[in-house]
């Protein structure tokens, strides 16, 4: 045999050997299976998915009603009863606030003052006592109700 014909002949087999090894690596690597990165992201998306049905399953949560305009203390409240009294009473008068029985109920945010005051005597008319119930709404700082009761003298 010829020189050539050797040299042929091996690298033919070289050539087929070396396929081959390759041929073999590019299979075991397709059935070996999905990359660490692959595994990581099918990791993920199994986390993901059980945290949606966990959420799914919760019931929705209260719609945030913010406080900041709402009556922080009875003072405030009381300053708005003075102001109803000084509306409606247009005559000259002095009042003072009864903060004993005056009082926060929290179940309905609402704030009962109660309130006494004298008219100032006249020539037309006699000094006058009241007793006033005063309810203001915590949230929307309006007079509810307003009832003044003439004290017997």
């Amino acid at each position: 045999m010829s020189l050539k014909k050797l040299m042929i002949i091996g690298a033919s087999v070289l050539l087929l050997v070396n396929g081959s090894v390759f041929g073999t690596i590019y299979v075991v690597d397709l059935l070996a299976g999905p990359s660490p990165e692959e595994i990581a992201a099918l990791k993920a998306a199994e986390e993901k998915a059980v945290m949606d049905a966990i959420y799914a399953a919760l019931p929705p949560l209260e719609e945030f009603k913010s406080k900041a305009k709402n009556i922080r203390a009875i003072g405030e409240a009381v300053l708005i009863c003075e102001q109803k009294l000084k509306e409606s009473v247009p005559q000259r008068k002095s009042w003072e606030v009864n903060m004993i029985e005056s009082r926060f109920i929290a179940q309905q945010e609402l704030y009962k003052i109660f309130l006494k005051y004298e008219t100032v005597a006249t020539v037309d008319a006699p000094k006058k006592a009241y007793d006033v119930a005063c309810e203001v709404d915590g949230v929307t700082r309006e007079v509810g109700l307003w009832k003044p009761t003439l004290k017997d003298s």
